[in-house]
């Protein structure tokens, strides 16, 4: 029961923080749930695709969500602008350098209506692109933990 409740929570967090922030990071180690928790979260959110390089981690989305879009490239991505959409980027950290390249050049790029969850195992992997991130969420054993916000930081400039 603790396992379920802690993924229900984590589900919540993850659907607060897609609300309001458009580029997301999301950490955490090995059987924290990040891929399945956030697969939850966005079940109502229409348009939904996904992207590994790994076949495995293609399989499990499938499993977890059968209506998510695989992506075979981010290039392949067609941008709608009247749909609410998320894009899921798994796999980060153990990307090769080209796909990282790609996957940082697609991140950068101004998108209307597309939300970007990019997950990786621990922020220093992505330390670099930290300035791209609206909002850097940890995912825990048992819980999740908002690291950083730009709606917090702006309300403290105010």
């Amino acid at each position: 029961m603790e396992k379920l409740l802690s993924y229900a929570v984590k589900e919540d967090i993850l659907r607060t923080v897609l609300k309001k922030h458009k580029i997301i990071f999301l950490s955490g180690w090995s059987r924290t749930g990040k891929t399945i928790s956030l697969l939850k979260s966005i079940s109502d959110i229409q348009r939904r695709f996904y992207f590994s390089y790994s076949k495995d981690s293609q399989r499990i989305a499938l499993s977890a969500d059968s209506d998510i879009k695989i992506l075979d490239s981010l290039s392949s991505f067609k941008e709608s602008t009247d749909e609410e959409t998320v894009i899921i980027i798994d796999d980060f950290s153990t990307s090769d350098q080209d796909t990282k390249e790609r996957i940082i050049e697609f991140i950068s790029q101004t998108h209307e209506n597309l939300r970007i969850v990019l997950i990786v195992r621990a922020f220093i992997d992505v330390k670099n692109l930290i300035p791209l991130a609206d909002a850097l969420l940890r995912l825990k054993n048992t819980t999740a933990e908002l690291l950083y916000s730009i709606w917090q930081e702006r309300r403290e400039d105010d």
